[in-house]
């Protein structure tokens, strides 16, 4: 039980410290640390999906999914989302859209008609 509860408290602060920057400088250190992620909320079993180890893998880009934890600074996770969709247009153009989660955070920002 205790072993659950340091986990839990774990996984809550850690998306406070990705927050100590903006997201423009995560966006920064990530692409030179080659670890660019595309954040996701999630459920509390969020399956995975057709395509989307392909995805990952064609871009060099990770699906990081919060699971039933929401990260205290939505915005943020919303902020880098959109840098990382910047750069996969000016990359590889509309190619990318086809492939990637529909579910992402932000994505309702970026393709707004296409939001299920």
């Amino acid at each position: 039980m205790k072993a659950l509860l340091i986990l839990t408290f774990s996984l809550m602060i850690l998306p406070v410290f990705a927050q100590e920057r903006t997201a423009e400088e995560q966006f920064r250190r990530d692409m030179e640390n080659h670890t660019v992620k595309i954040y996701i909320l999630g459920g509390l079993m969020d399956r995975i999906r057709d395509g989307e180890a392909d995805f990952q893998k064609d871009y060099n880009i990770t699906y990081y999914k919060f699971g039933c934890l929401a990260p205290p600074n939505l915005s943020f996770y919303s902020d880098y989302n959109l840098l990382v969709f910047e750069f996969l247009q000016k990359r590889y153009g509309k190619t990318w859209e086809e492939k990637i989660r529909t579910d992402v955070m932000a994505w309702d920002k970026w393709k707004p008609e296409t939001t299920e």
